[in-house]
Order: C-alpha cells, then sequence, then structure tokens
C-alpha cells in the first residue's frame, strides 16, 4: 500500500538467543526401542498357540511379525513380498506396499537388496504357505488376505495391530512393527560373529552411521545388565601381574641412576 515503508528484515545474529529455552528431545528408552529375548521367546510362543486356538482366523499377521524378527524387514517390504522373490535360502527385496498399492522400487538405493534366510525364517515361510493353502489362498503374495481392495496382500496395518495386543498379553511398552526391525537389527549389532558392515547391508542402509545410530539399543534386561556391568569391571578373572627378573634389574639400575643425580 501507499505510503508504508518497507519492512527492514533484521539479521538473527543481531538478537541474542537463550539457549537455557532450547531443550533436546531425550534418548529414546532401549525398553521402548527393541524387545528383550525373552520377549521374543514369549512371543513366538503366544503366536503359536493363537494360530491352534483360532485356526478359522483367516489372517497371517502373527506369521508376519514372527517373519519380521527373522529379516529385520521394514513393514512396507515385508507386505511387498512374492513368492518369486525367494530364490533357495536367499530372500530379495525389489519392492515396497501398503494399503495404497505397490511400489516398484525401495526406500533407497541400499534398500534394494537380497538377505540370507536363516533357518527358522524358511521354517515360518513354510508356515505361511500351508497357512495359505488351508485358507485357498492362492496369489502371488507371500502375505496374502481375502480382500480385493488390497489386491489380496496382508493389510498394512494387520502385524500392528496384532502385535500391540502381544504387548498388552506381555505387559510391556506397546510397539510397532518397525521395533520388530530394531530389534533384529540390535541383535545382529550384538553378535560378535557378524561383521557390522553385513549388517548394515541386512538392513538395506546406504551408511553405516545410520544402522550404528537408530539400530542400536540395548537388549538386556536391567537385571542383566547389571550383571554383565559387574563382571566386565571385576578382577577376579585378571591374573596378578608379575615383575620378571629383567624388569626387577632395569627398576634397581634406575633408581641407582636417580640416587647419583641427587
Amino acid at each position: 500500500m501507499a505510503g508504508l515503508a518497507p519492512a527492514r528484515l533484521v539479521p538473527c545474529s543481531a538478537h541474542k538467543i537463550n539457549r537455557e529455552l532450547i531443550t533436546e528431545s531425550p534418548a529414546p528408552l532401549d525398553e521402548e526401542q527393541v524387545f528383550t529375548d525373552d520377549e521374543r521367546r514369549q512371543i513366538i510362543e503366544m503366536v503359536h498357540s493363537d494360530s491352534q486356538r483360532y485356526q478359522k482366523q483367516a489372517s497371517s499377521a502373527g506369521l508376519q511379525i514372527l517373519f519380521l524378527l527373522e529379516t529385520g524387514l521394514r513393514i512396507g517390504e515385508c507386505c511387498g513380498l512374492k513368492w518369486s522373490d525367494v530364490k533357495g535360502n536367499r530372500l530379495y527385496i525389489q519392492r515396497q506396499a501398503d494399503n495404497d498399492g505397490v511400489r516398484n522400487w525401495t526406500k533407497t538405493g541400499g534398500s534394494r537388496r537380497d538377505i540370507p534366510l536363516t533357518t527358522r525364517a524358511q521354517d515360518i515361510l513354510r508356515e505361511v504357505l500351508n497357512f495359505n493353502e488351508a485358507h485357498g489362498y492362492g496369489h502371488e503374495w507371500i502375505f496374502q488376505s481375502d480382500n480385493p481392495a488390497y489386491d489380496y496382500r496382508l493389510s498394512y496395518n494387520a502385524a500392528d495391530r496384532k502385535l500391540r495386543k502381544l504387548c498388552a498379553r506381555l505387559k510391556t511398552v506397546s510397539k510397532s512393527p518397525h521395533k520388530l526391525r530394531k530389534t533384529c537389527i540390535s541383535t545382529l549389532l550384538d553378535s560378535p560373529d557378524v561383521n557390522d558392515r553385513t549388517v548394515q547391508r541386512f538392513a538395506g542402509h546406504s551408511d553405516i552411521s545410520a544402522t550404528y545410530r537408530f539400530y542400536n539399543f540395548e537388549r538386556k534386561s536391567k537385571e542383566e545388565q547389571a550383571l554383565a556391568i559387574d563382571a566386565a569391571l571385576s578382577l577376579q578373572n585378571v591374573p596378578e601381574r608379575t615383575i620378571g627378573f629383567d624388569e626387577e634389574k632395569t627398576r634397581e639400575a634406575a633408581y641407582l641412576t636417580a640416587s647419583r643425580q641427587k
């Protein structure tokens, strides 16, 4: 409008920032991010117990949860899996899916990968195959449903709903399927027999720093952590250091030299 002077921009450096008012988001608690080994065992038991109790239930969400624990897949990658993606004992991840459809690309370049299928993962796939046959599912997807709206894929939300119910029965923090991925990857990082670069490729990360920063969590209970810390700091198994003859002679010579210099 006429007669109004243009606004003058004041650089940020002209203002003092009260850093006491800036707060950082607290680091997430480990128990909110991953399942302990004992919780994993209980989840496996509950899923198999439910499958026997509710045999007519037309959802493989429980088996999908177990598969996620073994493969560390993102839920979208798992929903988009086809039987043709299984070649021998390896799984090829090359697409992702949700309730809106399938995308024939992965989240990042590093996400397109093939990973080994553990013995347990292969057993789960056989269970899924039997489940599909028992319910008359004959489509190309591994995890299927009778819903044409999802092109007969298992709903993107099915595992989430099932997992939260399992968490309630465990009396633990409610967790999403992504926490299954974090549990799997944290477990691999804990293993002395698996190279960290192998874990990075298994997870589908382009940068190993993402693996360390976002997927490295403590899976032990507080009681187990306390025992591990106690053992690590204990001197019980550390042999006492003995001074050898040559070292003793060296110390005597150093003492005599220092005495002469006084």
